[in-house]
């Protein structure tokens, strides 16, 4: 559309619609702008077949559904509460890249699981995301000859919302709180993690495969718990969290008016 401003000049003007315009004195990189199409679009890849769907377990009842950081979550006594997610094939990364990550809010108390997959203790083969003894994120990884352990630094017991995200990139392992990289640990290229279909994966807990019964259980609050067969980068996790937490810098706009005069 072209008018015709005050000052005698034409001026092309655009005609629809605008949202969501933001500027930011940095450059974003291709993954950035990518997790966040996929996130204003509501576009992740989810798990549609119903062989992934979670079954509540232990004492959780339509009681345990709360108000999560994104929509709703599940709150989790730290008794016996869990998801059972199954034994799915997508979860056995074998050497391959992968993301894990998971909001929470607790626990209170330390060495508890957010989501993990196998066996854990003696024989067990295993990926593991939770919270250590020093109440920090820790990713712990083991193929029943090396077991790695990845932790974070800061305290995630303080009863607030955390995304805990831990990432194989290669030969490297990370662990990320609050979209932020805190630490990394090495692994061999042919650390294979394939045997954590000794175990089912789950939600709140993870197998002791010495006794074949659940521990570390979850207490607290967690809620969009995501696994992707695919290492995701600094600016794709970074990218995430402020999406997520709605802390993107956005600016204002004002809106001038012209006199529209016909041009002809």
């Amino acid at each position: 559309m072209i008018r015709k401003q005050s000052n005698g000049e034409y001026v092309e003007y655009f005609d629809g619609l605008i949202d969501e315009v933001r500027i930011q004195s940095t450059a974003r990189g291709v993954d950035w702008w990518k997790a966040q199409y996929l996130s204003m679009t509501d576009a992740f890849i989810t798990f549609s077949d119903p062989s992934n769907d979670g079954t509540t377990g232990g004492g959780m009842s339509s009681g345990d559904l709360v108000t999560g950081q994104i929509a709703g979550g599940l709150d989790f006594d730290g008794t016996d509460d869990h998801v059972d997610l199954g034994n799915p094939s997508s979860f056995d990364f074998g050497t391959g890249n992968w993301t894990i990550s998971g909001w929470f809010k607790g626990p209170l108390v330390p060495q508890r699981s957010i989501v993990a997959n196998g066996g854990d203790d003696s024989g067990g083969i295993r990926w593991f995301l939770g919270v250590n003894d020093f109440s920090e994120m820790k990713l712990t990884c083991d193929d029943n000859s090396l077991k790695i352990s990845t932790l974070g630094t800061t305290d995630v017991t303080d009863g607030s919302w955390h995304w805990g995200t831990a990432v194989r990139d290669g030969t490297t392992l990370r662990i990320y709180t609050d979209g932020t990289e805190e630490n990394t640990n090495t692994c061999a290229a042919g650390y294979d993690l394939s045997g954590t279909s000794q175990r089912n994966a789950y939600i709140g807990a993870i197998t002791n495969h010495s006794t074949g019964s659940l521990y570390k259980y979850m207490v607290g609050e967690i809620d969009e718990v995501r696994v992707a067969s695919t290492a995701r980068s600094a600016d794709w996790i970074a990218a995430q969290y402020l999406s997520m937490t709605d802390k993107f810098i956005r600016w204002g706009i004002k809106i001038i008016l012209w006199q529209e005069v016909d041009p002809y």
